[in-house]
Parts: C-alpha cells; structure tokens; sequence
C-alpha cells in the first residue's frame, strides 16, 4: 500500500507541478503584455497632445467654421496621417460647436456633443478647464462597446492663439495591438484584451477581431473564473489575462493518470497474490511433517506464479535481501538496467554496476532501511550500457523486514520517465521560441539577458543590449502582402544568426519586427562595429519574394552595462537600449544610435 500511496502521489506533483509552471508563465507573460500595451498608449498619447498643441489654429478655424472649409479639413487629415499613418479618423469639439468626418459621424457624434456641452459650461481659463476636465482626462482612452467596431481613441486639449480651445479626438485601428499580443502569447493558451466596465465581453485577441474568438463575443462566467488574474493596463480602462488551454492541461493530465492507474493496479494484483500466497503457504508449512514435500513443491509452484506475474508488469520491480543480493527481478527491471534476468540474481549492486552507481545504491538502501519505514522516491540518471544518453528513473525503495533477519530487504520499482521529459523540454522549447523565425522570443530574451547580467556582474564583466527594428516594415504588408512580410522577416533572422559570434552572441525576436541581441564581453563601440556591418551589409542585400526584389534597412539602438555602473540592473540596459533604438527612428532611421550619446546630448 505504501508503493502505490506513494505512486500516486507522484502523479499528482507531475500534474500539479506542471500547471503551476504554466501559470506562473501566463502570469509573466500577461504583464509584460500589459506593460508593452501601456508604453504604446503612453507614447501615442504624447504625439496626440504635440499635434494638437502644435496645430490649435487650424483646429480652432476647423471647428468654428459654419461650413468647416475643405481646405482646412483636408490640411488637418493630411498632417494627422503623416503623424499617425495607422489613424482611422479624427473629429473636434469647441465650447459650443464640434466637427465630424461625414462618414464617421455615427460613431463620433454622441462624444462630440457631450463633450462640447461640458466645454461650453467650464470657466474660460485654462486652469479652470483643466481642473473640470480632470475626470474625463481619466478615461480618455477607450474602446468602443459595438460589436465589430473596434476602434482605439485618444484625445487632447487645444488652445489657440486667441484663447479659443477644444479637444481633439484622433482613433486608430487595432493591428497594432494585435502584433503586441501575437508576440507576447504563449501558445496554445490564448491571450484576450477586456473592456474594465464589461469584464466578460472580448476586445480583442492575437487573431485582431473579436469576433475570431470560439465563444463569440463574449465568455462565459466558468471560463472567467478559470483565467489567470487579469492585470490592468496603464494609461487605459482595459484589461488583459490568459484563458488557458483545457486540451494541453486534460492531454497531459490524462497522460500521466493513466499511467498510474495501470502502475497501480497492477501492484494491486501483485499485492494481493503476495498476500494470498503468504498465508496458504504458511498453513500448508503447518501441517504435518508428512505433507512437507508436497508444501514445498507447492511453494516452488507459487514461486514461480509470482515471477510469471512479476514478468508481465511493464515497470521495473526487484529485491535485494539482507545480504545485498537480488533474490527477485522481473523482466522489466533487467530491460532498463540492460542486463539479463537470471544474471541479476544473487548478484549484489557492485556485481551488476559501476562504483559510482553501486555506491550510490548502497547509500540509499541505508537511508530506507534506517528510515521510519515509510517508502521513499529517488530521482536518477542511469546510463544503460552501449547507449550514448543517460536515461531518467524514478525509483521507489520501501523496507521489506523479515523475522530473524537484522537487516531488512529492500523492494524497489524503477520507472523509466525519460520519454515523458523529453516532451516536456519539447512543450518548453515550444513556449520560448518564436514559430516564424525559429529564434528565441522576448520572454526567453529576457531570460537569457538576465543570466548575463549575474554572471557580467560577477565576474565584472561588460555587455551591451543591442535592440535592431526593420524600417517601413508596414509598407511590405500594405504593398506585398503578409507573406511577403513573413519571408522577410524569416531572411533577416537568418542573416543577423550569420554576423554574430557562434555560441557567444545571442539573437531573438522581440517584437513583431524587432530584435534584439546580447553582446557578451562587448563594450558599447564594439557594438557599433557590428551593427554599422549589419546595417550597411542589409541595406544593400536584395530579398527575393516571387517575382519582387525587396530591400530594406534597418534602425539599431545600443545601450552598454558596465561593472562601474553596478546599480543599473538588466531591465534598465534593456529600456536604454530600446530608447535609442527610438532616437534613431525619429532622426531618419537606417542609423545606429548608442545611449552614452544620448545622455551627452541631454546634458
């Protein structure tokens, strides 16, 4: 009963331990998400604010004209979309009028109306109207509740030249949130954007529409109270969690209790057929002498009944006496010691096995033996002979103790579980590494980053973060396609594998067309030297899709962690990194730009 108590055990610290892992990855994964999501509306909400700021005139004129003038209008949508090239549309409220694109104005006349009767009804100066404002200000970023219809809103406050001021509404489609949430799920968990004010109603998925999730619009209470907590996102009212996998938890669940079930039950029967056969034999021994020869033709009989069914268990299950030598062994537990059954009998571990392995045998048999006598599990390695990897054993050890005798046997089951650990390194492989690239993704990114920055800073060592973003990416899928898009990101993760040092540098795809790399033992000038070779080498390689030949170029940031600097942790190299890499973007893109320069700058 002890083997079997302590079988099944096993099997549900398999299970559980294997739903924790993933939760606890949903959990990481669900954060970052959010964080990425919310540094995204951050810098949005800024380029709103600039533009208003910047074009308060034109907007004023716009939402004061009776006929709002096509020239004016056109002038504002052509720089909004130079702005924002990802924008829907735009719409505008004064104190007592507003301005709504023809075509949209059922979807921006309720907001405009509301908003342009609490303009009209705030005090004139600016203080006052910020300060009644200050609610709204709180939920300026929204997503529409109709069906089918989602749309991502910031507005802004304007005042011009004349002490005229409004707000501006700029929308903007949702691909963009789409790509943060296709690079940050973990598959085959699914990965939802919720509206705070309808918690059970879908926003948005990796798929872009709503519509695509397999319940419909919305989830069911069940399934709600199966997610991982939800995590709000800042600078918004929305709300992001995972809706784990039912098929991978029951798959893997059903994998490992079935197998016990069948272990089970099939020590079961041998325990029964153990204890039958212990007390017939023990009558029949006290019969009288004259029955003695048949008692012990039975008890060889029974012996060999035993071993019938010792043989035909699938797992492993032998005992070694007192003496240290195996008086039992099935043919499973010959099979995963690579031995045959007759040569394991009255043989002792050092008979059968290496020193380091017998040793280690001997040592644990003391530990059950001197136990309090309840079983024990052990966790092994076990290389069978003329095999070139070591195989994975659990063995469960229990005394055995037997009158007279001043040692007890020790009955041990050996189950081979390499297979089993095998698929699941294959399931963790699969939730590190990105399926279009085959590269690691940001959540192993960031894994591998961390373990260098403890061994730099022990060692003290210097590494540079290197991030790597593919310029006009979007007008690829606008004028080729996504195919055409995936086949060059497919080409550039191959040729950025090509310029790095093999086993030294690390490459990974951190965000749609981001990547990013890990430059051990590499100050922030080496670093230069090799992305101003990967970006001078790309821009001038062609990339065949079909009949097309596409080129492109791409925008580098560096940031350096040095030993001198031992407060600067990895998170923060890695935003230092990500900021440059914004710098050049916003100066002309196809550069390289390092942090130490855009600190002298600043200061």
């Amino acid at each position: 009963m002890t083997a079997i108590s302590l079988i099944i055990f096993g099997a549900r610290h398999h299970v559980q331990s294997f739903k924790d892992e993933q939760h606890a990855a949903l959990v990481r994964s669900s954060d970052e998400a959010a964080r990425h999501i919310g540094f995204f509306i951050k810098e949005k909400r800024a380029l709103v604010e600039a533009f208003a700021n910047a074009h308060a005139d034109q907007l004023a004129e716009l939402v004061q004209s009776k006929e709002h003038e096509a020239n004016t209008a056109t002038f504002i949508a052509q720089r909004l979309k130079a702005y924002f090239p990802g924008h829907v549309t735009f719409a505008l409220c004064g104190t007592d009028t507003n301005f709504v694109p023809k075509q949209y104005d059922r979807f921006w006349r309720g907001t405009c109306q509301t908003s342009a009767h609490r303009l009209a009804s705030t005090d004139a100066s600016f203080a006052s109207y910020r300060q009644n404002w200050k609610e709204a200000e709180n939920n300026e970023t929204y997503v529409s509740l109709e069906p089918r219809n989602f749309r991502f809103d910031l507005d802004a406050h304007w005042v011009d030249s004349t002490g005229e001021q409004g707000r501006l509404f700029v929308a903007f489609n949702n691909t963009e949130f789409a790509r943060i949430i296709a690079a940050q799920e973990l598959q085959p968990h699914q990965l939802i954007l919720f509206h705070a004010s309808r918690p059970d109603l879908v926003q948005l998925t990796s798929n872009r529409w709503m519509a695509s999730f397999e319940t419909g619009d919305t989830v069911s209470e069940a399934r709600l109270a199966e997610m991982v907590p939800r995590v709000p996102i800042r600078n918004s009212n929305w709300e992001i969690a995972y809706l784990p996998s039912h098929p991978l938890f029951q798959s893997y669940q059903e994998e490992i209790y079935n197998m016990t079930a069948l272990i089970v039950g099939v020590i079961s029967l041998l325990l029964g057929m153990m204890t039958f056969l212990y007390f017939r034999t023990t009558a029949r021994l006290r019969q009288t002498e004259a029955e003695m020869s048949e008692v012990r033709k039975q008890a060889q009989v029974d012996r060999y009944s035993l071993q019938t069914l010792l043989d035909v268990v699938p797992i492993g299950i032998f005992r070694r006496n007192c003496h240290g030598e195996t008086d039992l062994a099935n043919i499973a537990s010959a099979d995963l010691f690579g031995i045959k059954p007759e040569d394991m009998l009255g043989k002792s571990a050092r008979d059968l096995h290496d020193s380091d392995f017998a040793n280690w045998v001997e040592d644990s048999d003391r530990e059950v033996a001197n136990g309090s006598g309840t079983p024990h599990a052990f966790d092994i390695k076990y290389r069978v002979p003329g095999e070139r990897n070591d195989r994975d054993f659990i063995v469960y050890k229990a005394p055995m103790r037997v009158e007279g005798e001043a040692f007890p046997s020790i009955v041990s089951a050996v189950v081979d579980v390499s297979e089993e650990r095998a698929l699941r390194r294959k399931l963790e492989h699969l939730a590190a590494t990105d399926s279009l690239t085959e590269l690691p993704n940001r959540h192993r990114f960031l894994q591998v980053a961390n373990h260098e920055f403890h061994r730099s800073r022990r060692y003290g060592h210097v590494f540079s973060i290197m991030m790597l973003d593919i310029d006009q990416f979007k007008s690829i899928n606008t004028d080729y396609g996504q195919e055409a898009g995936d086949t060059v990101l497919r080409f550039v993760a191959e040729f950025l594998q090509d310029q790095v040092r093999t086993n030294v540098d690390k490459v990974a795809r951190t965000d749609g067309k981001e990547f990013g790399f890990i430059l051990p033992s590499t100050r922030a000038d080496g670093a230069v030297i090799l992305a101003e070779r990967i970006r001078e080498r790309l821009g001038t390689t062609v990339i065949q899709y079909m009949d097309e030949m596409l080129a492109v170029t791409v925008s580098i940031g560096i940031a350096e962690w040095s030993p001198d600097n031992p407060t600067s942790g990895i998170d923060e190299t890695v935003r230092q990194a990500e900021k440059a890499l914004s710098t050049a973007k916003e100066h002309g893109r196809n550069q390289t730009r390092m942090y130490g320069e855009l600190t002298d700058l600043a200061s």
